[in-house]
Order: C-alpha cells, then structure tokens, then sequence
C-alpha cells in the first residue's frame, strides 16, 4: 500500500487553517461554481463553529473524542494498486449490478464497470465530468445538499468536496440495473 501524501485535514481546530483551501485542492477554472459551493461550505462550516462539541444542543449525548483522535488525510490522485481479485471479498452473491468503485475517495474506473449497462437514457459518470457536462442538473442537486444546512459535518464536506459519482434517471425511465457504490479505505501505513 502507498502513504498518502495530501495534507492533513484537522478536526481538532474550527480555525481556518483546519480548512485551508488548499487542503480540499484546487478545481480547474472551467467548474468555478462548484469552488464557489466549496467555498461556501467553507464558510459555512467557520460559521456553525467548526466541529460540534457537547455543548451544542443537537450534540450534547454525543462524544466526539474519538473521532477527533483520528488522524484523517485528504486523498490525492495516488491509490494503491488494486485488483479486481482484491474486490472479491466485497461481492454479493446473485447480484446482477454495475459496480462503481472509490478507492479512499477517489473514483476507479478501472475497477469500476462499464456503466452502459445502466441503460441508454441513465446518466453516470464521475463528478468531475458531470460538473462540466451536466452542470444544470447537478449545480440545483449540490446546492440543495449544502446550502444553508444547519450540520456542519455537512458544510464539512461540501467544503471538501471533489470527487464522487453523478448517477441521474429521468423521470419515467428505470435503469437495466442497479448500482452498487463500493468504497474501499486502504491503510496509509
């Protein structure tokens, strides 16, 4: 496995050097309005007082020590090398799918299958091509996930956020099959 190598985001700090904008690293100018939605996660984050605390109303029978404990990294475009034969502990016997898969984060086409399974008129594709392709659908999506909520771990990652998978089915249409999102989280020791 390879150690990771992008900053680390620390949960212990609500400050703005715990949420650098170069820890959540940077988009291309071309998908400026999803770093404008980061950036107001961002925001939003400082603004609710960063990481809850059991003084916070909605928290108070909650701990977060542990998690706070965790040394958690943001992933950079570097994976360990995976195998389709390293997935093989995660399938599901009898399910007839199209595996999309996240390795620390990071979308893997190539462990992922080939979504025109999904049907001519389903929409699937990583994040980053759905910003540029599809922005009229997903720009309404994000924002109503992120605006105003009043969850920080939801501004968290909506400041942070930068891959994922867009999967749209218009109305009065079904997909040949279902999807299933396999995120694996290696050891960065």
């Amino acid at each position: 496995m390879t150690t990771m190598t992008a900053p680390d985001l620390d949960l212990t700090s609500a400050t703005p050097d715990g949420l650098s904008p170069e820890s959540a690293m940077a988009l291309p100018p071309s998908l400026g309005w999803l770093q404008a939605l980061r950036d107001a996660g961002r925001a939003r984050f400082d603004e609710l007082g960063g990481i809850p605390s059991r003084h916070d109303e909605r928290w108070r029978f909650t701990s977060l020590r542990s998690l706070l404990k965790v040394n958690l990294v943001l992933w950079d475009d570097e994976h360990p090398e995976l195998t389709a034969a390293d997935l093989d502990a995660f399938a599901i016997p009898g399910l007839d799918a199209v595996d999309l898969v996240f390795v620390n984060g990071a979308f893997a086409p190539e462990l992922s299958d080939d979504t025109a399974a999904l049907g001519e008129r389903v929409t699937c594709l990583p994040l980053d091509r759905a910003a540029a392709e599809h922005r009229e659908l997903l720009e309404p999506a994000l924002n109503r996930l992120a605006g105003d909520s009043p969850h920080p771990f939801t501004a968290l990652n909506a400041a942070h956020l930068r891959d994922g998978v867009f999967v749209h089915v218009p109305d009065g249409v079904a997909a040949n099959k279902p999807v299933r999102i396999l995120s694996v989280a290696t050891s960065t020791e």
